[in-house]
């Protein structure tokens, strides 16, 4: 079973396209297999690579990887509308977006 740990860690190391594979990885196991935090988690790893590719390479990457990070959050937020990642990602896009 892949771990979120991993996936924080390479996530943590920069090491996105690998974390964006370990989050992945977790999903492709479907709901029925993996608990809540860990799919939350799933998502908040996916959504933050993506931000991250997005933010480094350049206007193309903006508007490819960029666009898929609030459905990914937003995906998040439907299953733990709590968690304290989903509310700093979301709040985090919204600032970063009236920045720009």
């Amino acid at each position: 079973f892949p771990s979120h740990d991993t996936g924080d860690m390479l996530f943590e190391e920069e090491d996105y396209p690998a974390a964006i594979g370990m989050a992945n990885k977790v999903l492709a196991l479907g709901a029925d297999n993996v608990d809540a935090a860990n799919l939350t988690r799933a998502y908040l790893i996916l959504s933050g690579s993506k931000g991250m590719i997005a933010d480094q390479h350049g206007p193309f990457s903006e508007l490819i990887q960029g666009t898929k990070v609030l459905p990914l959050l937003r995906k998040a937020q439907k299953i733990s509308p709590d968690n304290a990642g989903v509310l700093f990602g979301l709040g985090s896009f919204y600032l970063l977006r009236l920045v720009q």
